[in-house]
């Protein structure tokens, strides 16, 4: 504890803030106040704060930042080519890829197409295909 008590008070630390778009909309403006309060009390730390940017613009308090990377959805182009280096375990997701566009809507991000890889690799086409449909992905949290 006197540990990461020092690593704080000495700004050692890397705060990673996930889901500022999952806090109440009328918490918000409250919440990043607090956030760019923070900051300046702790020369400007360097922070990451994740939201999505539809909700982050309508935001009428922004934070105050140095820098923003905006993530993109990935094309289909990268998925395939990253599902194709994935050799033929990939092979039946790849295929079913192509078929299902609301599985394809899913792996839009980094995060859920590596999910989707640990889940899906080595079933067969119909396999994927049966898993993936939106009613089963609701009931069957292994799906992904």
């Amino acid at each position: 504890m006197r540990l990461a008590r020092s690593w704080i008070e000495q700004d050692c630390i890397l705060p990673l803030l996930d889901g500022l778009d999952e806090v109440d909309p009328q918490d918000r403006p409250a919440c990043v106040a607090a956030i760019n309060k923070y900051r300046q009390e702790h020369g400007l730390l360097p922070i990451v704060v994740c939201c999505r940017t539809g909700d982050y613009n309508e935001m009428a308090v922004k934070l105050v930042l140095g820098d923003a990377v905006l993530l993109e959805a990935l094309s289909s182009e990268q998925i395939d080519t990253y599902l194709e280096r994935q050799g033929e375990a990939a092979a039946s997701l790849r295929a079913a890829l192509q078929r299902d566009q609301g599985l394809a809507e899913m792996v839009a991000t980094p995060l859920m197409l590596s999910v989707i890889i640990q889940a899906y690799t080595g079933l067969s086409l119909d396999d994927v295909l049966a898993a993936s449909t939106l009613e089963r992905r609701s009931r069957n949290h292994t799906a992904f």
